[in-house]
């Protein structure tokens, strides 16, 4: 008996916690890059403090730096996902192609 296994055609674009750099993931909850950033974001308080503002927020701390990505490629979109004219899945492969 084989198990199934089943890939994510989406990608996210986001602003890693630990080096500030762009990175990709199939993982909307992604906020490293790599075991070296993480790292680097637990000693430095950085991961906390990222986790902290997203719970006072209500929202998935993935997806905060989804949007810092949204602002440094498509600052243009950022706006019309401030105003609700479009949702930040509606950006995401005007965010891709500008990666």
């Amino acid at each position: 008996m084989s198990a199934t296994v089943t890939y994510s055609t989406k990608r996210y674009i986001y602003v890693c916690v630990g080096c500030d750099g762009l990175a990709e993931s199939c993982r909307k909850d992604q906020v490293t890059c790599s075991p070296r950033c993480r790292v680097r974001a637990q000693r430095s308080g950085e991961a906390n403090r990222i986790r902290e503002i997203a719970r006072a927020h209500d929202v998935c701390p993935g997806m905060m730096l989804q949007s810092r990505a949204l602002l440094l490629l498509r600052p243009d979109l950022a706006d019309l996902v401030g105003s609700g004219e479009l949702t930040l899945a509606d950006t995401r492969e005007a965010v891709h192609k500008a990666f």
